[in-house]
């Protein structure tokens, strides 16, 4: 995957240089598919606009944004559910990128729950068309979506937490 563009850091520069913007996308790209390339440019540029360092968390949302839209059109592309490609796309901690077929994962379970629902067949019923349409007149969009989100906050630190759980009685 390659990812370029421009990083508005607003008007001033607040000492996080180059932006939590362009940062924070390159850190949470991967999110949580096998992405065994990647590459990120992103430009940063000053603009008459609010500074981005108020800001916490630019760059992770946009950046799985983007991973979700990639799916989404590399299956309407290849003319497949794109819950099948993400699912067969989802990382498993541990694996090796290359491996062919990937590990299962916890989140491949999840989603099949989630798409077993009664409200997730909802789009499937006649209604739904119709509904689109009229929505679409108004310039919305109708439908149900299902994405990952995966978040990397902060760089390792002494601060990390740990929980460690053992078999055996409870006290």
């Amino acid at each position: 995957m390659r990812l370029s563009g421009y990083g508005n850091l607003g008007a001033y520069i607040t000492g996080v240089a180059p932006g939590p913007l362009s940062l924070n996308t390159g850190k949470n790209l991967a999110s949580v598919y096998r992405t065994p390339l990647l590459g990120v440019d992103i430009k940063t540029v000053l603009t008459n606009t609010t500074l981005m360092g108020a800001y916490r968390g630019a760059g992770r949302p946009e950046a799985n944004y983007y991973m979700e839209r990639l799916i989404d059109r590399a299956a309407d592309e290849m003319g497949i559910n794109r819950l099948d490609l993400a699912q067969a796309q989802l990382h498993q901690a541990g694996a090796d990128c290359r491996s062919r077929p990937p590990p299962a994962s916890p989140m491949t379970a999840a989603i099949s729950r989630a798409c077993s629902t009664r409200r997730w067949r909802f789009p499937t019923t006649p209604a739904l068309p119709s509904a689109r349409r009229r929505a679409s007149k108004s310039g919305k969009l109708r439908g149900i979506a299902v994405g990952s989100y995966l978040e990397v906050t902060a760089p390792p630190s002494g601060e990390l937490g740990k929980i460690t759980l053992r078999a055996g009685r409870h006290r």
